[in-house]
């Protein structure tokens, strides 16, 4: 996977897409453990894609591109944690 990138994209293409994955990483093991928690479904999906035992690149697939895309922006939504705080704020004003 990580050689077709580099071929599609460049070299910086690909130091691109590693520190993306630093930073998701860093996000993930810098925030609480209840947040980690509700990321890990999105992260772990992300992890099994990113495993290489495919012989062809699902990252630039057509079809395939928008579910990674919204497994990331999913994982970066639990990890952020303003969705679950705007949800308990809500309950509570009902309260």
């Amino acid at each position: 996977m990580y050689v077709s990138i580099a071929a599609e994209t460049g070299f910086p293409g690909l130091l691109g897409l590693i520190a993306a994955v630093l930073f998701c990483v860093r996000w993930y093991w810098r925030t609480d453990p209840m947040r980690r928690q509700a990321a890990a479904p999105y992260a772990w999906s992300l992890l099994v894609v990113a495993f290489p035992i495919n012989s062809q690149p699902v990252l630039y697939t057509l079809w395939w591109f928008p579910i990674l895309l919204l497994l990331l922006c999913a994982m970066l939504a639990a990890l952020d944690g303003k969705i679950a705080t705007r949800q308990n704020e809500l309950k509570e004003a009902r309260l």
